[in-house]
């Protein structure tokens, strides 16, 4: 998950570990969690979790609320940081599906909750995916192993003439989208 792009996140002083914690629980925003279900879901010690988790309380990334002996710890949803680094995150999962489907393809882009940063680990995330090669396209997303569902819409150039003409509102959506690939930027 957390891969090449960790080290912009050096000087900040966020580790691999705070990479992790800080995706679970961004993804996760509306749960307040305790150190060992934190600890847990990621895989990890909850010593370090319990270390990193402090660090990023002081850096105003999640908050904690005391009830009775635990600590409970959710994403500060104030922090404007949090829905860039949802997306950031998004777009670091989706580079290795992009990169497959680059040469059968003019353009990507995310929309929808991931691509405003509002998504949550139950959201799917939404690709729209401009191709003459549809059925390559569909075959190469569907063996890709995601831990979310992609939903993509797999159109060519005639499709997306449809959907710009008959539903408007869904065509600003993939408009307002961010663009992952672009054949004419190459």
């Amino acid at each position: 998950m957390v891969r090449k792009n960790e080290h912009m996140f050096e000087e900040m002083n966020i580790t691999s570990l705070g990479l992790q914690i800080l995706t679970f629980l961004a993804r996760n925003p509306n749960k307040q969690l305790y150190i060992r279900e934190i600890a847990r879901n990621i895989g990890k010690s909850v010593g370090g979790t319990h270390k990193t988790l402090k660090l990023l309380k002081e850096m105003d990334f999640v908050k904690e609320n005391k009830s009775g002996k635990n600590l409970y710890y959710q994403i500060n949803p104030m922090n404007p940081s949090i829905k860039n680094f949802k997306i950031f995150m998004t777009i670091n999962e989706l580079t290795p599906l992009v990169n497959k489907l680059k040469k059968i393809s003019e353009k990507i882009i995310l929309f929808g909750s991931c691509a405003d940063g509002e998504d949550t680990t139950e959201s799917d995330i939404d690709l729209l995916v401009l191709t003459n090669e549809k059925e390559k396209v569909n075959k190469k997303i569907l063996n890709i192993k995601f831990n979310r569902k992609i939903q993509a819409v797999v159109v060519n150039t005639s499709d997306l003439i449809k959907i710009k003409e008959k539903d408007k509102a869904f065509y600003q959506e993939i408009n307002t989208g961010i663009t992952l690939w672009n054949a004419r930027n190459e």
